[in-house]
């Protein structure tokens, strides 16, 4: 490619730019130069470049696409130096041109700031109490907490200081502010508790109540401690009355009622002579100016319009709150102390350098520290419009705009109608939002068409940015690199970020591709606003240039939140968007808030999710909304009742963005239908209502069934295996018998043969860890016929991480089968194992727990299902023939087992963990013969889990029981999203967004406790051995097992020619990780060798066992 450079760079950034570009192409001009070069060399030059970049830097890398066309390709440095298309500007002129800007966004934007800054003012006052004080003075040993949290004392000091007075009033005496008293101060626990008559909240006027709203909720949202022993959760059921009737001190201090903690109340409210920020002249000063300002601009306080910010403004609320914490968090970090905001006579504290700091002792002074506070907060808010165009977008991609190539057009050619129709709805996602639905089957290139979609909306609407969020790691990090495929959208490592949690996962991953190619520690200083905003684990692989941004001061000093900013498209595990909604403390929501203030989302399978997760998927879309982000969901199997819930959800925050944001808005949603045969009508893109929403979801659904049963090859063909059971053998065994059975029969129907050899991969699916495993020492047990060899694998979530990385490495390599005659190769994994070895048949069999199902691009022959539900049928059916999709078996190539083994144990909830069925919501049969139709299983596609079934499957029986286990399904996602107790609808519907109780009730990715255990392996010499890690601990300590028992399990009974497939000897697998990273093993142990064990699966009994082969594992009791 030939290519042009142009520096704009000056002072000494001229020379070592030229000193770079001097090197790899010829000079042609005084600042320009040109050279042919490969991709590979212009990604050198740029990285040389931006090592030695500074602020003078600009420079610009043109491509000659032809004799009448160029295109940018980067800039390094200073972006302002050229335009969009790269051009230099010859002159420049400086006129008002507000009166062109359009200024219906940001309409409440001094809402936002003074509730920001006067917060920021009061946000601390609680800490001149006594006891907080004492905490932080270095000479004096006390509890590192108040029984009253230092926000809780602020909320009273700032209820007392406005009292029974309107907004303007309290603003007016603000302006005026003297040396107050505060004998009107209400003192909780002594004083009484929360009633109507003293409500910190409710009693306050409009923009009072927002300003203690995020005086209150700056370190955490209000919630119940219902982990106490003495202390009740609130019922969802008067949710509405939460506010008015529960709400109390111990919503927020949540060791306030302790009977050992009532002795220290009245220290708790003391305050030393002149301890409060109105004696020091300093704060009093800025208090003054602030309030003069603010009574002029918030017009609406001399209207006597009373708003409910806290519940029914939430981009203004939320956003001011988002902006003092943001300053909060980046002014408790500094080192240094700003004297001019220090009262020379006010000697009260804010916090105390931490132990990792050079000094020691007191830090911020208490009026300094607010003064700081509110200082940044003011300018955090005023950067805040400014974010989004700050920020850099996507840059020309022909991959994305160019139409699909000939040769794939009967595949891909699909896409190009989903972008024409994009592109034509584009300018009305500006004031009506985007919600879209991407339902084209698996492989037919729905993760590249979701890019395309955006990227033309983004083209039209003029930002193109967005976040691809993913519910599994090692999928976040294959679409990454979807993303970065030079063959295909070749995005550079300044235009993708890929986030997932932990470095471990990321470096097995990378190291895989290349095979194949703290407590109390800031309560006790008194500054928890230090502590991080993103969660430790949380690991952001973006190398492109953090540069300058509006919000730069104050998110540089966290380089992975200003990655999560600076990247235009971000893939990430969906766990770093979700704080956006359940980061209720710590600051955790400023990262995922600001990303979804400046980008859109994409959502991968969001029904891959249990039920009790999708209320919090609904609030993400809720929020993203909310934030003014364009929603695509991208699955061929979304059930309605979902996308039904996700399109209120949306709508709801849709119509919040609008308050703040839009002149008018008509209460439509843009709205569009996208699969691999048509696209939504145009002219039906706007949808009022959830009525005409299912209307139009029903209809494209109904199109797209028809075309799936109208399609001449179905290569996934079901039946069920009968599995009977007697008093003489075992459960286990009974079900292995029939496992066993169906796998010599569908080896022989559905094997590959090369002439010579037989061979056929398949795989056995069970519900659950341990059973998995004694049915696997059952199989290999058994004999394999004459003239044949059966391979075992066992493959589940607990194994240590390397020794799973490395099945899932192998199992990549082999189940990539796009190259047919790549299997019998001999330096491929399946020859290696083949050799010389002599029988005819080999069949290998994969025994996996649910993780098969999702996230993996494997392609087996044939598969055989203990069934937990439709859902994981059809995804399970998704893994056969996925690559070879010309393939059309005549026989079936999935076995059903009739029962799984709750059900042949007699237990009456059967489809559960995993599954749908509950008590309320159960089944009347558990026997897939009479649980589901033959038309649903014989011919398995999407059909089943996006349609409702049949009026009769879908009414419940007179005992109220459910004869289909479709029906069953589709029942269960509109309970938990529309009817049950605690239903998702809740969020949108009631209003709840003041505190994070439903957050707390229904937590995204809700689970046991569990703990660490690491596999060490010291040398070559030594037997590996478990160690258990104290994470209660600071710094977590390494010990001895202690809360379970761990036995290395040694020889099994193996079957003639039954054998297990991988050599996963933990010594072999560590040593080979050793060399590849340079690491001794017990770096590679500590690193890499991690599993961890939740506590429901040891409060019966703390015996496990491990097996190189088999991994960690119980016993069952009864088999």
């Amino acid at each position: 490619m030939m290519v042009t450079f142009v520096s704009q760079c000056e002072k000494k950034a001229l020379p070592k730019t030229r000193r770079v570009l001097d090197a790899f192409a010829n000079r042609i001009g005084n600042r320009t130069w040109q050279t042919v070069i490969t991709l590979e060399g212009l990604e050198a030059v740029k990285k040389l470049l931006r090592k030695t970049a500074s602020k003078n830097t600009a420079v610009s890398c043109h491509w000659i696409r032809s004799r009448s066309r160029s295109e940018l390709v980067w800039v390094v440095g200073n972006r302002g130096k050229f335009n969009a298309q790269g051009i230099v500007p010859v002159n420049a002129t400086e006129t008002d041109i507000s009166q062109f800007q359009d200024n219906s966004q940001w309409q409440t934007i001094n809402v936002i700031h003074y509730a920001a800054v006067i917060a920021g003012l009061f946000h601390d006052f609680g800490k001149a109490n006594q006891l907080f004080q004492q905490k932080i003075d270095p000479n004096i040993q006390t509890s590192v907490f108040e029984p009253y949290r230092h926000e809780w004392v602020s909320l009273r000091l700032f209820q007392a200081f406005v009292g029974k007075q309107t907004d303007s009033e309290w603003l007016e005496k603000l302006s005026e502010v003297g040396q107050e008293c505060v004998d009107d101060l209400f003192r909780d626990g002594i004083d009484g508790e929360v009633d109507s008559d003293n409500h910190p909240i409710l009693r306050l006027p409009s923009f009072a109540r927002l300003v203690v709203w995020i005086i209150l909720s700056h370190h955490r949202l209000p919630l119940v401690p219902a982990w106490k022993d003495e202390v009740s959760s609130a019922s969802f059921k008067y949710v509405d009355e939460w506010l008015a009737q529960n709400f109390g001190a111990i919503w927020n201090s949540y060791k306030c009622q302790e009977e050992d903690q009532q002795a220290r109340l009245k220290e708790n409210w003391a305050f030393p002579n002149k301890a409060l920020p109105y004696n020091s002249t300093k704060w009093r000063s800025h208090a003054c100016i602030i309030a003069s300002e603010a009574k002029e601009a918030l017009g609406l306080l001399e209207s006597g319009v009373s708003l409910d910010f806290i519940n029914d403004h939430l981009f203004t609320s939320h956003l001011a709150r988002l902006s003092m914490m943001l300053a909060d968090h980046y002014y408790s970090s500094q080192k240094q102390v700003t004297t001019k905001w220090r009262g020379d006579s006010y000697n009260v504290y804010a916090n105390t350098y931490g132990k990792h700091d050079v000094k020691s002792g007191f830090k911020q002074q208490l009026d300094e520290h607010l003064i700081g506070v509110a200082y940044h907060s003011g300018r955090i808010t005023k950067s805040l419009p400014k974010l989004s165009s700050s920020l850099r977008q996507l840059g020309n991609n022909n991959f994305l705009t160019n139409p699909v190539s000939k040769k794939n057009k009967a595949g891909f050619g699909w896409q190009d109608k989903a972008v024409k129709l994009a592109k034509k709805i584009g300018k009305d996602t500006l004031n009506n939002g985007f919600f879209g639905i991407n339902m084209a089957s698996t492989g037919k290139g729905k993760t590249i068409a979701n890019a395309k979609i955006m990227y033309a909306l983004g083209e039209e609407a003029e930002r193109i940015r967005f976040s691809v969020a993913m519910g599994l790691r090692t999928l976040t990090l294959q679409t990454g690199r979807e993303f970065q495929d030079k063959k295909g959208m070749a995005l550079n490592s300044e235009e993708v970020a890929i986030a997932v949690g932990g470095t471990a996962v990321k470096q097995l991953f990378e190291y895989n591709q290349a095979s194949e190619q703290v407590s109390n520690q800031y309560a006790e200083s008194g500054s928890e606003s230090e502590g991080e905003v993103l969660d430790d684990e949380f690991y952001v692989d973006y190398t492109g240039e953090l540069y300058k941004h509006s919000l730069s001061t104050w998110t540089k000093q966290n380089d992975r939140l200003d990655k999560l900013l600076c990247a235009p498209v971000l893939v990430c595990t969906i766990d770093h968007l979700i704080p956006a909604t359940e980061g209720t403390k710590g600051g955790k929501q400023i990262g995922p808030m600001l990303r979804l203030l400046t980008g859109d989302l994409i959502l991968d399978e969001p029904d891959d999710f249990g039920l009790e997760d999708l209320p919090a998927l609904c609030r993400l879309v809720h929020w993203a909304a909310m934030l003014g982000s364009k929603v695509l969901l991208s699955t061929a199997t979304m059930p309605p009742a979902l996308s039904s819930a996700l399109f209120e959800s949306y709508k709801s925050g849709w119509a919040q963005y609008a308050k703040a944001n839009l002149a008018t808005w008509d209460g439509n949603i843009c709205c569009a239908w996208f699969d691999e045969f048509a696209t939504s009508d145009v002219d039906k893109r706007m949808v009022a209502d959830a009525a005409i929403f299912k209307k139009q979801h029903s209809r494209f659904v109904s199109q797209r069934t028809k075309k799936l049963l109208s399609q001449k090859v179905i290569n996934r063909l079901g039946e069920l295996a009968i599995v009977e059971t007697d008093s003489e053998t075992s459960t286990i065994n009974s079900l292995s018998s029939v496992i066993f059975e169906n796998i010599l029969k569908l080896h022989q129907r559905h094997h590959v043969s090369d002439g010579k050899r037989n061979v056929s991969i398949g795989l056995v699916r069970m519900a659950n860890i341990n059973p998995l495993v004694e049915v696997a020492k059952a199989l290999l047990k058994l004999d394999a016929p004459e003239d044949t060899r059966i391979h075992y694998c066992v493959y589940h979530s607990r194994y240590p991480l390397a020794i799973r990385s490395h099945i899932e490495r192998k199992l990549d390599k082999i189940l990539k089968r796009k190259d047919s005659d790549s299997l019998w190769q001999a330096d491929s994994e399946v020859g290696r194992v083949l050799g010389d070895l002599p029988e005819t048949n080999h069949v290998f069999v994969v025994l996996a727990s649910p993780v098969a199902e999702v996230g993996r691009d494997h392609d087996y022959d044939w598969a055989i299902a203990e069934p937990s539900s439709m859902r994981s049928i059809i995804q399970l059916a998704g893994r056969l023939l996925r690559h070879r999709t010309e393939a059309q078996p005549t026989t079936p190539n999935i076995v059903l087992l009739n029962k799984n083994l709750k059900a042949l144990k007699g237990n009456k909830i059967c489809f559960e963990k995993p599954g749908f069925e509950m008590e309320s919501i159960k089944l009347s049969s558990h026997d897939l013969k009479e649980c589901l139709h033959e038309s649903q299983y014989s011919k398995i596609t999407a059909t089943p889990r996006i349609t409702l079934p049949d009026t009769k499957d879908y009414t419940p029986t007179d005992k109220n029981e459910y004869v289909n286990l479709s029906a069953l399904e589709h029942k269960a996602l509109a309970w938990q999203l529309f009817t049950g107790d605690k239903h998702a609808k809740i969020w949108w519907d009631k209003q709840p967004y003041w505190c994070g109780e439903v957050q707390r009730q229904q937590r995204f990715r809700q689970s046991n406790n569990d703990e660490a255990y690491y596999l060490y392996v010291d040398d070559e010499y030594k037997t590996p051995y478990w160690c258990w890690l104290n994470e209660e601990s600071y710094p977590p300590k390494l010990g001895e097992p202690s809360s379970i028992s761990i036995s290395t399990q040694k020889g099994l009974m193996h079957g003639n020619n039954s054998h297990f497939w991988f050599d996963l000897s933990p010594l072999a697998i560590y040593s080979e990780l050793a060399d590849a990273f340079g690491f001794d093993l017990t770096e590679v142990s500590r690193n890499f060798g991690e599993l961890r064990v939740t506590e429901y699966e040891k409060k019966d009994r703390d015996e496990y066992f491990y097996h190189d082969n088999l991994g960690l594992y119980q016993e069952l009791d009864n088999q």
